[in-house]
């Protein structure tokens, strides 16, 4: 897991490498999400955890604000715009585990876990699954918020994945000529 986040920090650093204000702030978030994400294998208890990942969230935010602003502006839709779209959309997944992950560790009542088909372990995986599947408006039931603030947290990702493939999506598919 570690070495498929470096992967994915890395490839969005890399989208936000030409605007050298953007690249020094993304820099700093990703060092810190890496940082968090390595001590959160390694000792999962640590305290100053939570604030660390919390740069995880606000790194895949810039990411999104940045890729997002770049699709939205360009003239022509691409075969790249309708990519960065669709990258927006993972990276607006990952964001959310994040965040979950976050109030999670915060407050471990937040979500219930349906004891026949999780393991007592949990970690940011089963976020990013739980993330995914109530994005794409799924919905399994196995991990279940309970929480009001991280109800109204699921039901914000909801509209917000529903809203982003029908609008967004669906607009640049409309606009986009084969070349």
């Amino acid at each position: 897991m570690l070495a498929l986040s470096v992967i994915v920090f890395g490839v969005a650093l890399w989208a936000m490498w030409l605007r050298p204000m953007v690249r020094y702030i993304a820099l700093f978030l990703a060092v810190l999400s890496i940082g968090a994400i390595t001590i959160d294998v390694f000792a999962p208890d640590q305290p100053a955890l939570r604030a660390l990942l919390i740069s995880s969230s606000a790194f895949f935010a810039l990411t999104i604000y940045r890729v997002l602003r770049r699709v939205l502006n360009v003239s022509t839709v691409t075969q790249e715009s309708l990519f960065g779209a669709g990258s927006v959309y993972l990276l607006i997944g990952l964001a959310f585990s994040t965040i979950y992950y976050v109030v999670w560790k915060a407050v471990p009542t937040a979500f219930l876990f349906d004891p026949a088909r999780t393991t007592s372990m949990h970690g940011w995986p089963d976020f990013v699954y739980f993330s995914f599947t109530t994005l794409a408006t799924v919905g399994f039931g196995d991990i279940v918020p309970v929480l009001p603030l991280v109800r109204s947290m699921v039901v914000l990702e909801i509209i917000t994945g529903v809203f982003f493939v029908a609008v967004i999506i669906s607009k640049l598919v409309s606009l986009y000529r084969l070349r």
